[in-house]
């Protein structure tokens, strides 16, 4: 992430394709930490450019961390926002709604997701590695989560 912010995307993309691949051998792709790592990959593509890919792999991490952490963990909401900004860049409006403020991302519940990312937004985290350090929240000032 920290390469992301500075502008090194490519050599972010790169560092967290590696770490993924290493964190899913180790410890599995459903590993809280895997998949912090592959929300951190999934916007990297996308400021790469690469909004499909970002919006593929986006929405398995979304899958699995529903699956491993339930709907309102921190990097699964972390992953729902960013999922909803890259279904907005491929042209799904309606299922990206969350960015915008509507009803929650993508298998939320309609009204609460919004809260809870206000409430992300301002804690920690809940657990090293877990929380929005480990998987970046992205802004977009057109596409804002009131």
């Amino acid at each position: 992430m920290t390469y992301r912010l500075l502008g090194r995307v490519e050599e972010a993309r790169q560092r967290d394709e590696e770490a993924l691949r290493s964190l899913t051998e180790r410890l599995g792709e459903s590993h809280p930490i895997a998949l912090a790592c592959a929300i951190n990959l999934a916007s990297d593509l996308s400021a790469l450019g690469r909004a499909d890919e970002a919006r593929e792999l986006g929405e398995k991490a979304r899958a699995l961390c529903l699956a491993r952490l339930g709907e309102d963990h921190p990097t699964t909401l972390v992953g729902g926002a960013n999922l909803a900004l890259d279904l907005i860049a491929v042209g799904r409006e309606t299922e990206g709604g969350a960015a915008r403020g509507c009803p929650g991302p993508p298998g939320a519940r309609p009204g609460r997701t919004p809260a809870a990312l206000r409430r992300l937004r301002s804690s920690p985290g809940d657990a090293p590695g877990t929380g929005p350090g480990a998987g970046q929240l992205r802004h977009r000032p057109d596409a804002a989560v009131r």
